[in-house]
């Protein structure tokens, strides 16, 4: 068998991790290791587990890596084809959470897997790994082996290891469920396995001592056979009686007070006495690694530390390893070779024999002499240090425990440090970590370099779920989030221009021109996480607790069979529990300051106690919907909103129950406690609000939210769904105890009205205490009421630039949240915050606040805008509606769109509809008027109510002047409404073209083209004469066609080709199909391209294979099948060697190809017709993709169809679109409410 373990370098490829234990080094220990190689070889061992436990220093490591090596060379031959066994060995370690899944991407980095979306957390990293070996597992036979796991919860996170070995020295109760077989290990070398140990060292040493003497005997006894201290012998030097005796006495002798209490002998002094045996320099040496953590030790590190080269570190690993000291891993790349030192040793190195607090001024100065060599060689070499899976990863540690400002002021000021460190951490949190250790170790008043630390730390915790897991680029992450000009850019683009040969990214990107308000938003806004999954995953809740101490509760992928309901720590980020729900739809959930989990269901009250989840016994019987369920944060109560009067529909109105039922349950004891009567409907009577039983024009009770202090409070919201208004009111009275309460009866005494909305308030939240009510306004900012006992005396509007859907206040504190549930993106403010401009209350603003949405904050209102690139350069113009009631045209150019002209243009007229038009090829300005006018028109040609339509050139993009040409139309019959759609400009005849929408008061549609000649005015208009149109969708649009996919009134779809008429041809239907929608539809359009095609074609086809190969060819056919992600309503798009498939109405992008790479986009991408900017999707660089649900830009490789890079920012929230000029050195960005931006691609 010995023989057997020697020849084990041809394998070597296949043991990735696992420790040499050749036996020149190590004894066999035949009984120990045939158990556990019998257990491998076990027929019922095909999956299973297996669980190798005892004491430290009995050997489970060198045992268990010994029996995998017998495994992988025994593997069977099946039909003359061999197996291939592969053992990966991973070291887990007494570590957290974040540190496993930094272990488990290294242990898929060695198993060579990909992913296009890296795993964010553990539960994202087993279900990568189980994917992976599913589809790997015809190819070899895999074997894990998790060396000394401590952490009995990580067993949860292995669970992809079908066939797995763990070494541990504990067994605890809980692993007994999951492991298969359990095998202890032996805590004494029989005699045989001594003398194998000591045999060639007392050889070697001519000893005078016979290895089956008495006083051999004694010396087994006294280190009662453990494996470690039979191995350490050998570090000593016992060539007389007299030696063996001295290593007797000193184990035998008794401490005052143990150092290893679990073992019977002084082990302490004894590897303190193998220490000293050492040469003094040898010994100095190795007594400077307890430094290091319990982990393997990188060489390089060792290096740094003790200041040797390659060749003396090399020969010290060496004998060291001879002695048993350490165990030395050797490997032609440097990089890759490490030690390991016994956590036994590691103890010795690290306690000061003396007092307690000498051991603490001994570790400090050990750390010191560390992180003065880390230091002097960062400053030579910075960005060029390699990871060697320690420096970037624990010198902040290390530099906390010495104490050392400069190198903590240093690299806690060094950006290239941080980026070297999150690109080595593999995730973003591990600086976020850092910093806050370091905020805490040091005084904010020592220099301003804190200052700028403390500006970054609240930099990090307000725009954390920004950073790219799937990119890892921390330049990128600064330059999208940071402000404009903050010493944070300026730190950022030193290292893009700074960076090296083995930066993976391609260009950075930037903003030159911000949207506005810039960034004035982040004053209140201080926290921000990515906690959902997927859009349909519930309002996270809090635990108790400040907002950095508290625990999450949320779901991830609700409704799905991966549901499950999961606990997260709210600093860290790291899942704390997870509860498996499979295919069950959670509505919400709670969490409790026990940690107690509650979620409510459609299909009922489940507890959650340990590992299991059940329905609970609890019942509410109730004819009445229930329409609100809600825990309240005092006394394990909860709240139910039953609706009473939908019972009564069919009666007449008169005689309609119109109320609803707030009730207050009990939990333990289960009952009802309270029971509060509220009317369902109330109507408006000017300044105040009357109970009414008139269902069409009243407001419904859509909301509640409850208090009970001194006074009792319930907050109630009204919402009409004709009107779309929204009233909030206060229902207060002293609290007295009563168990029932009728607020019908004495509405108008009790009834204050806080707000009214002329849109739909979204949603409400209040502070445990009631003190603070927040809600989602119209205008979709945040309203917060401050209440004073029984009334409402201040208020404050957060202008917010996220979409939120949601709100709570973290429990017991004044910390709001808000939750957007398309990002599943969870931000947090301090509704405390000292520079919130309150305001008091009064009776005005109770009913109504002004609305800013498209408020340009200098000038006024912006009625319209639009945007294009001119040779290159970008220009926005703004048409305005000023404070005077004049209209402006603005013109912005420029990387920093800077205002460059402003032109009058008379009085605004309110009864008139704007538009401005930029064209790419036009070097002028269009300004379109659209009006209804009752007048007969002065050629006594239109007598009836008409459309006016009047155009204004003005020329000279830059320096805009009215031309002396204007044309004016009128289209008659007002009884729609006239919209322009679309405006080209064809440069070949000088024609203006308008694609227009008229919209019935019946919801049908008509389309029609406008087209002007520019230089005589003359006009030519074609309309559709259908009117079953109910919507339509522009799909394709250039200066010569039209294609539209439209809704019909009988429910068919339908695919319709114009031709855009000129001076020969006029406007036409080319080609029309309908279809019905069940059974889909294919078509392919094809646009001009330099190499082939000078117009337009387009292909149609149902959606069957058969119809698809007769129309197109085999390779479409694949394409469509392929990329169509279950939809049957797709179109190609080719332009030359490339296409894009997107879905016919809703405009989804589902793939980009170029020849035969294709690549897939499985979120929400957005295609939109480029009309004005002709090179966005056909360039040779990159190809831009508009993530719609994670609001951010993907850059793709146009060749490859690589992601290169990809741009997160908060100022993404309302972004349109994106487009970029042809050179691609500039990206035009356009965000609701007319605002732009331009970002500009770094190289």
């Amino acid at each position: 068998m010995s023989d057997f373990i020697e020849d084990l370098n041809p394998l070597s490829d296949f043991l990735i991790g696992v420790p040499a234990t050749l036996t020149s080094c190590y004894i066999v220990r035949e009984q120990f290791v045939h158990q556990i190689f019998r257990q491998l070889q076990d027929k019922d061992f095909i999956q299973g587990h297996l669980l190798v436990y005892g004491l430290p220093g009995t050997g489970k490591t060198i045992a268990v890596s010994q029996a995998v090596s017998l495994w992988s060379l025994s593997a069977p031959q099946e039909e003359d084809r061999p197996i291939f066994r592969v053992a990966y060995w991973t070291k887990i370690g007494n570590v957290d959470n974040g540190n496993l899944f930094h272990i488990l991407i290294q242990l898929c980095i060695q198993m060579g897997l990909s992913w296009e979306k890296r795993p964010r957390d553990l539960d994202e990293v087993t279900p990568c790994i189980e994917q992976f070996l599913q589809a790997n597992s015809h190819k070899f036979e895999i074997l894990f082996i998790f060396d000394d796991i401590w952490d009995k919860s990580h067993l949860d996170y292995l669970t992809f290891a079908k066939k797995a070995v763990l070494t541990s020295r504990f067994n605890y109760p809980q692993w007994q469920e999951n492991y298969h077989s359990f095998i202890k290990a032996p805590e004494q070398f029989t005699s045989d396995e001594v003398i194998q140990v000591l045999d060639g060292y007392i050889h070697n040493h001519n000893s005078q001592i016979v290895l089956e003497s008495e006083l051999m005997t004694r010396v087994i006894q006294s280190c009662q056979g453990l494996p470690l201290a039979i191995s350490l012998l050998r570090s000593l030097t016992l060539e007389t009686e007299e030696h063996w005796k001295e290593v007797i006495d000193i184990m035998e002798s008794k401490p005052v007070e143990p150092k290893f209490p679990d073992y019977e002998f002084n082990l302490y002094d004894f590897i303190m006495m193998c220490i000293n045996n050492l040469e003094p320099e040898k010994n100095e040496l190795f007594q400077l690694l307890g430094v290091f953590k319990r982990i393997p030790i990188p060489f390089r590190s060792i290096m740094c530390l003790w200041k040797r080269n390659e060749a003396e570190v090399y020969e010290m690993m060496k004998v060291l390893d001879e002695k048993a000291l350490i165990t030395y891993y050797d490997n032609v790349d440097i990089n890759a070779r490490y030690c390991i030192i016994h956590d036994l040793i590691i103890d010795c190195l690290q306690q000061h024999p003396d007092r307690q607090e000498i051991n603490q001024i001994h570790m400090a100065e050990l750390n010191k002499n560390l992180v003065e060599n880390y230091w002097q060689l960062w400053r030579k070499q910075q960005c060029n240090y390699k990871d060697d899976g320690y420096f970037y990863q624990h010198i902040i540690d290390h530099a906390i425990e010495a104490r050392h400002k400069e190198t903590l002021q240093g690299l806690m000021t060094d950006l290239k440090w941080m980026r070297a460190k999150v690109i080595a951490c593999n995730t973003l949190h591990c600086l976020y970590a850092d910093i806050l250790k370091y905020m805490k170790s040091t005084h904010l008043s020592e220099t301003t370099a804190i200052m700028d630390i403390s500006e970054l730390y609240d930099f990090l915790r307000q725009n954390q779920s920004y950073f790219n897991l799937e990119k890892m680029d921390f330049s990128q992450f600064l330059l999208s989030c940071s402000s404009h000009n903050s010493w944070i850019q300026e730190k950022a683009l030193q290292i893009v221009d700074s960076k090296t040969k083995e930066d993976n990214f391609k260009f950075h990107v930037m903003m030159t021109a911000y949207p506005t308000p810039s960034f004035s938003y982040l004053t209140f806004w201080n926290n921000n996480k990515l906690i959902g999954r997927c859009w349909n995953d519930v309002l996270p809740r809090l635990s108790n607790g400040s907002i950095d101490n508290s625990k999450i509760i949320s779901t991830h992928y609700n409704g799905t069979l991966d549901s499950c309901i999961v606990v997260i720590d709210n600093q860290t980020g790291d899942t704390k529990y997870k509860l498996p729900l499979p295919a069950i739809w959670v509505e919400e959930v709670r969490i409790s300051s026990n940690s107690k989990l509650m979620a409510y269901s459609s299909q009922g009250i489940w507890e959650v106690s340990g590992n299991k989840i059940q329905r609970t016994t609890k019942s509410i019987a109730s004819q009445q919907e229930i329409t609100l369920f809600q825990t309240l944060p005092k006394g394990g109560k909860f709240l139910l909103l039953r609706k009473k009067y939908n019972q009564h529909q069919g009666q007449q109105e008169k005689d309609w129950v119109n109320e609803c039922l707030i009730e207050i349950w009990n939990i333990l004891p289960f009952f009802c406690h309270q029971s509060i009567r509220v009317p369902g409907r109330i109507k408006c009577d000017g300044n105040s609000y009357s109970i009414s039983k008139h269902g069409n024009k009243a407001m419904e009770l859509s909301h509640v939210q409850y208090t009970s202090n001194d006074y009792l409070n319930i907050v109630a919201l009204y919402h009409s769904k004709a009107y779309k208004g929204s009233v909030l009111g206060l229902l207060t009275m002293v609290n007295r105890g009563n168990t029932s309460i009728d607020f019908i009866t004495m509405w108008k005494r009790h009834f204050k009205i806080i707000h009214h909305d002329p849109k739909c308030i979204n949603h409400s939240a209040i502070s445990d205490d009631g003190q603070y009510l927040a809600i989602l306004n119209g205008q979709g900012n945040l309203m917060v009421f401050r209440i004073d006992g029984n009334s409402i005396s201040e208020y404050v509007i957060i202008n917010c630039m996220q979409t939120i859907r949601q709100l709570l206040f973290v429990p017991t504190g004044y910390d709001l949240l808000t939750y957007d549930c398309s990002s599943q993106k969870l931000y947090g403010f301090t509704v405390t915050d000292r520079n919130l401009k309150w305001q008091k209350m009064d009776s005005e603003s109770k009913i109504a606040f002004r609305q800013c949405h498209n408020e340009d904050y200098n000038c006024g209102k912006v009625l319209d805008s639009s945007c294009t690139f001119i040779d290159c350069i970008p220009y926005v113009t703004k048409l305005m509606k000023m404070n005077d009631e004049s209209l402006r045209l603005i013109v912005y150019t420029g990387e920093s769109l800077e205002a460059i002209s402003k032109c009058n243009l008379g009085e605004y007229k309110c009864e008139r509809k704007y538009s401005c038009f930029l064209f790419h090829n036009l070097d002028s300005i269009v300004v379109v008027q659209r009006y209804k006018c009752n007048q007969t028109h002065w050629t006594k040609l239109v007598t009836t109510s008409h459309w006016h339509f009047s155009l204004v050139q003005y020329d000279n993009v830059q320096m805009p002047a009215a031309d002396s040409k204007q044309v004016e139309h009128i289209f008659d019959n007002s009884d729609y409404n006239l919209t322009i759609t679309e405006a080209v400009y064809r440069a070949s005849d000088k024609k203006l073209i308008f694609i227009l929408k008229m919209l019935y008061p019946d919801l049908f549609q008509k389309f029609a083209i406008f087209i002007i000649d520019r230089p005589s005015g003359n006009k030519v208009i074609y309309c559709e004469n259908v009117h079953n149109i109910q919507l339509s969708t522009m799909i394709y649009c250039d200066d010569r066609n039209c294609i539209l996919h439209q809704w019909l009134i009988n429910g068919d779809h339908a695919i319709k080709w114009y031709r855009i008429g000129d001076d020969i041809n006029k406007s036409a239907l080319v080609k029309e199909h309908q279809y019905k929608y069940s059974n889909g539809l294919a078509c392919k359009i094809d646009t001009p391209n330099k190499k082939s095609l000078q117009d337009v074609n387009l292909l149609i086809s149902p959606w069957d294979t058969i119809s698809m190969l007769e129309t197109f060819n085999t390779a479409d056919t694949e394409l469509f099948i392929k990329y169509s992600n279950k939809s049957k309503e797709c179109c190609i798009l080719q332009n030359g060697d490339e296409k894009m498939m997107f879905h016919l109405s809703r405009r989804r992008l589902f793939m980009k190809n170029y020849k035969w790479i294709g690549k897939f986009f499985d979120f929400n991408a957005v295609y939109q017709p480029t009309v004005n900017f002709p090179s966005t999707y056909w360039l040779n660089q990159f190809f831009i993709v508009l993530d719609r649900d994670h609001r951010r830009i993907c850059f793709y490789d146009t060749v490859n169809m690589n992601l290169i890079q990809v741009y997160d920012s908060p100022l993404n929230f309302n972004l349109i679109r994106a487009d970029c000029n042809k050179a691609q050195s500039l990206l035009l960005c356009q965000y609701e409410n007319h605002q732009y931006g331009i970002l500009k691609p770094v190289y």
